[in-house]
């Protein structure tokens, strides 16, 4: 039976081997504090899965509406501030809260949308694999045909 070592392993042990204080202390660390070890290691387990639905989400149409629409509001919002030099006023400007308003149900309807991403549409493999085996298969039977079958004929 062959003993195969995962990635994460090789790297620990890589780690110390060189760097066998800096190690030690770590270890001292994780076992002194080891209900923050298991949350450490479930935040690291979770990590892959929360960038697949950020790059699925990043792609969303709806999404990148929303997205627009919140920075279009906090842009003009961050104008009207700027064009202010009363700040006593800027609390009781309707417009600034009327477009920080808009600014926040956008981010909320973004919110909304990256948790339930549109899905993908199912990509057809079967087909892309039958085309390919017959293309194969067409090729090989046109050599054949071409270097052995020629006499075959009639």
């Amino acid at each position: 039976m062959v003993w195969v070592m995962s990635t994460g392993s090789k790297a620990g042990l890589w780690f110390v081997r060189k760097h066998p204080r800096k190690a030690a202390k770590v270890g001292m660390t994780l076992a002194r504090h080891p209900k923050r070890t298991v949350t450490i290691v479930k935040i690291g387990r979770a990590a892959p899965g929360i960038v697949r639905q950020a790059r699925d989400a990043k792609d969303d149409p709806r999404l990148r509406d929303h997205m627009n629409e919140t920075r279009d509001a906090l842009t003009s919002a961050s104008k009207r501030l700027r064009g202010s030099d009363d700040l006593s006023g800027a609390m009781t400007d309707e417009k600034l809260w009327s477009e920080l308003r808009r600014a926040a149900a956008a981010m909320a309807a973004g919110y909304a949308a990256a948790q339930s991403p549109k899905p993908k549409p199912r990509r057809r493999r079967l087909r892309k694999l039958a085309l390919t085996v017959g293309v194969i298969g067409a090729g090989a039977y046109a050599g054949y045909r071409a270097t052995r079958g020629v006499g075959d004929q009639a």
